[in-house]
């Protein structure tokens, strides 16, 4: 069976937009985490597990408080950046017409 025609709606979702994250910022304030937590834990030492646990919530946080996030399909080309559009746009304008 062949179906022509629109695909349906676009399912969208919010993921990280990791290429304007702000890394100097998360390497600040990260650098403090770890002793927060070492003042928590030499106040009452939980198991390796509870730690691990501990350390991957405080670093998300982080992620989360700098982060913003950018709304992508299934058509996203994370590939495409402003300068390959500014490349191609400029490309398209540098092609000698072609004559018949």
């Amino acid at each position: 069976m062949i179906e022509v025609g629109d695909d349906g709606p676009v399912e969208r979702v919010q993921v990280t937009d990791w290429k304007n994250f702000n890394w100097d910022e998360f390497r600040d304030l990260s650098k403090e985490a770890p002793q927060t937590l070492l003042d928590q834990w030499s106040e009452k030492a939980p198991d390796v597990e509870s730690m691990n646990t501990m350390l991957c919530d405080t670093l998300l946080s982080l992620v989360k408080k700098l982060s913003h996030t950018k709304s992508v399909c299934r058509h996203s080309k994370p590939w495409f950046t402003k300068e390959l559009a500014e490349q191609l746009r400029l490309q398209g304008t540098l092609r000698e017409p072609v004559h018949n």
